[in-house]
């Protein structure tokens, strides 16, 4: 059985064209829908756990800010997190 996982306000979050870096919500609730959607891939057992080191994905992020200039993506910062958390969880595997 499919399940879908669907974050309350999702079709409020809007990203600018001409800022991709901007933080488009609070820092708190973009780690709490993201650790939602990683409990969810846990439970399902896509992924072994959940946890994955916060301040690295923060340093990661400020890194790329300041030494790229990156046009507008697709790629929200909630799917930078989610997309860092699970190549992070994984890489505990290996």
């Amino acid at each position: 059985m499919a399940q879908t996982y669907t974050a309350k306000g999702w079709r409020q979050y809007r990203m600018s064209w001409h800022d991709p870096h901007r933080q488009v919500e609070p820092l708190a609730r973009e780690i709490e829908i993201v650790d939602q959607a990683l409990e969810t891939l846990a439970k399902a057992g896509v992924l072994p756990h959940a946890r994955y080191d916060v301040d690295k994905m923060m340093a990661h992020r400020v890194a790329v800010r300041e030494r790229f200039d990156i046009p507008w993506t697709a790629i929200s910062p909630r799917m930078q997190r989610l997309m860092y958390a699970i190549n992070a969880i994984e890489r505990t595997l290996g």
